[in-house]
Order: C-alpha cells, then sequence, then structure tokens
C-alpha cells in the first residue's frame, strides 16, 4: 500500500483494501512524502492486517469521503474510532442540494437559484457539508470571510464583500437550511442567531436632460413616453399609468398625480407635478386627440413593468 507519485504528477496516490475486491487506488492530496508516509501507516492500521476497520475503509473506496478527509479525522480525532465512525454516520448536507434547487426555480428564476448555489456551494469542504461540522459559529466565520477581488492599478486586491452581497449570502443560505429543515434533514434553525447584514446603499444614477431623451427615444410606445412622464415630474410608475387625459392641464403644463393610497380619510401624495420643458413634447403628443376620460397608456395598473426592464425610477438633474 506504499505511496507513489506517477510520472509527470506531484500528488502521491495510494491503494486502499477492500474486502473482497482489488485495491482502491486514490489520491492522497499531498505533495509532502512525509504526509504520504503517515497516511500509509493509518492505512495499514486499519486494514486486513491489524483492525479491519471495513466500515471505515469502504467509506473511502466507495467514494463517500476522501483520503484526505479520513486523514483530517485521523489526526483530530487522535485515532479514536469510535469518534470517526459517529462522524460516517453524519448526514451530508449537499445531498439535500439538488431538490433545493428544484424548489427555487419553482419560486425564482434560474439566475436566482444560480447565485443562491454559488453562495451556498462556498461552504463546502470537498464536495460535501456535514450536518456535524455546520454550527452558527462557522456560519458567522463563513460570512464574515467572504471577500471580492478589485483592481487597484495594475494589481488585483481581495477585499471583504459588501454588506450589501454579504446579505446575498446570508439570504442564500438560510433559503438552503429552511429547505432542509422542511424535508427533516435539520432539526433546528442554525440561522436564528445568524444576525443579517445590512441592506447596501441603493445606487442611483443621476443622468443629464440630453441622457434622458436618448433614453427615452430609443423606446418604443408606450415606454417613451411613460419614461418621459416619469422622469419629467417624478411622477412613480403606479400612478403614471393610471394617468387620463383630463389629469394634464396644458395650460400650465401640469399633471394632476392621484394619491394611489389612503390615509385615514383622504388621499395620500395627492399632488400636481410640473412637467420639465424637455418632457413636454412627449405629454402633448400623447394627449393629442383624446378624448379627457381617456388613459394615457393602454396598459392595465397591475402590467408586469420593471423599473431595470423598461423605463425606471430615474432621477434627473437640469429639469428646466
Amino acid at each position: 500500500m506504499s505511496a507513489w507519485i506517477p510520472a509527470g504528477r506531484t500528488i502521491h496516490r495510494m491503494k486502499v483494501p477492500r474486502r473482497n475486491d482489488a485495491p482502491f487506488e486514490c489520491s492522497t492530496g499531498t505533495r509532502d512524502q512525509n504526509t504520504a508516509r503517515k497516511m500509509e501507516a493509518m492505512i495499514a492500521e486499519l486494514g486486513p492486517k491489524d483492525l479491519r476497520a471495513w466500515d471505515i475503509l469502504e467509506a473511502v473506496t466507495s467514494k463517500r469521503i476522501t483520503l484526505p478527509m479520513l486523514w483530517d479525522w485521523w489526526v483530530e480525532d487522535k485515532r479514536d474510532l469510535t469518534k470517526i465512525r459517529a462522524r460516517l454516520a453524519d448526514i451530508d448536507l449537499a445531498k439535500s442540494v439538488r431538490a433545493w434547487q428544484r424548489a427555487v426555480l419553482l419560486k425564482a428564476g434560474a439566475d436566482t437559484a444560480a447565485h443562491y448555489l454559488h453562495a451556498v456551494e462556498s461552504l463546502f469542504e470537498n464536495g460535501t457539508l456535514q450536518r456535524s461540522t455546520l454550527t452558527p459559529a462557522r456560519i458567522r466565520e463563513w460570512l464574515s470571510s467572504r471577500t471580492r477581488l478589485v483592481r487597484e492599478g495594475k494589481e488585483l486586491k481581495e477585499v471583504p464583500v459588501s454588506t450589501g452581497t454579504a446579505r446575498k449570502y446570508h439570504v442564500a443560505l438560510s433559503s438552503f437550511l429552511d429547505y432542509c429543515r422542511s424535508v427533516g434533514v435539520l432539526d433546528r434553525d442554525l440561522m436564528a442567531d445568524i444576525p443579517t447584514p445590512a441592506a447596501g446603499a441603493p445606487r442611483d444614477r443621476h443622468l443629464e436632460t440630453a441622457e434622458v431623451t436618448a433614453l427615452a427615444d430609443a423606446m418604443g410606445e408606450p415606454y417613451r413616453t411613460l419614461t418621459a412622464i416619469m422622469a419629467g415630474t417624478g411622477i412613480e410608475v403606479s400612478v403614471a399609468l393610471g394617468l387620463r387625459v383630463a389629469d394634464v392641464n396644458a395650460e400650465s403644463q401640469e399633471i394632476h398625480a392621484r394619491g394611489t393610497k389612503t390615509k385615514g380619510t383622504g388621499p395620500w401624495r395627492d399632488r400636481f407635478c410640473k412637467v420639465a420643458t424637455w418632457a413636454w413634447p412627449y405629454v402633448a403628443a400623447a394627449i393629442r386627440g383624446k378624448p379627457r376620460t381617456a388613459l394615457l397608456f393602454n396598459l392595465p395598473r397591475d402590467y408586469p413593468l420593471t423599473t431595470s426592464k423598461h423605463c425606471g425610477s430615474i432621477p434627473v438633474s437640469g429639469q428646466s
């Protein structure tokens, strides 16, 4: 069972005995000859001429665990076979990942599922996540150690992720562990005492008038006019979609933005908004030839219009 390095390689390999079959060849995961020799001694002690610990050896030969993982346990548990067997009886949470991903896809898109998977897999060790090793202390250490690469001059530097990104890691792991609890793999909430990182500040992009008009003109209708009205008045999308011709005062170039909620007994945020000079031509074209009761936009109030896809809530400078 001596370790060796194959030609052209740098990592030692070893053969692990099997009870009723030829020895199983696998990697030791180490370049160090001294460590490889110690791993040889471990396998010899567990093997047929000594302890005959077939259940432990079969965990390696069946690829349930790797030889380096068994070596780590051997050292950490000080050759205590009872503790090693308890580890082998542990549940690998990684085996629940595929089913969890299917559950995520039922509620969110493929992009969200992929980001969640990337976050959770950063907790894995050799593709596994043993239930006994996943403690609140380890989760806290994992969250605080997330980093990203930034370029400083010609060099890349590793820095901590933003609180917003740390929050995404927290949400992803919470989703996975909630699923594990729902199917009985976990019996308690490991995230209960892990505070959610603060949300990051929104990333604002303030556009100049020329940029807003270029953005609007690049769109088809009704998004061109909708973008111009929202950017030129500050009216929110839900109110803008309910505007009628009667809400537009052509003489003063104002729009009556009717509140969509009630506060007490009266309308909330019911106000008159001045239309920016650059945006007025879009409004004038939208009301031309229409009866006063007509909607400016022939879209239902619950139309799935997202700020990132079609129009956006666009802060504008120079509205005159």
